[in-house]
């Protein structure tokens, strides 16, 4: 099953510039490792705000809690999850690429 999930920071104010970046290395390390595992498919920046866009494969709605749970900044973050399944067009379009007949 695919998600998008929309996460939005919220880090506490009083947190120092060093204990962020220190935090953001940990995220980005988890991401990494999920996306290592084929879990976390793609991840954007969302522009004008913080926070990401992206796209998650698990087998289950249990599986992507305890993903997201993992994360280090998971206390700080809000998620809006998505679930998503393949359009009609995206289906054909894989079907002729693997025919040979897309340019």
């Amino acid at each position: 099953m695919q998600f998008i999930v929309d996460i939005r920071p919220s880090l506490p104010p009083e947190w120092s510039a060093e204990q962020i970046s220190d935090m953001l290395l940990q995220e980005t390390d988890a991401a990494i490792a999920f996306m290592e595992q084929g879990v976390l498919v793609r991840i954007d920046r969302v522009v004008g705000r913080g926070g990401n866009i992206s796209v998650w494969d698990v087998s289950s709605l249990e599986e992507l809690d305890k993903a997201l749970g993992s994360l280090p900044l998971a206390p700080y973050l809000a998620f809006d999850v998505t679930p998503i399944v393949k359009h009609r067009v995206q289906l054909a379009f894989e079907e002729r690429k693997l025919k040979g007949s897309v340019r």
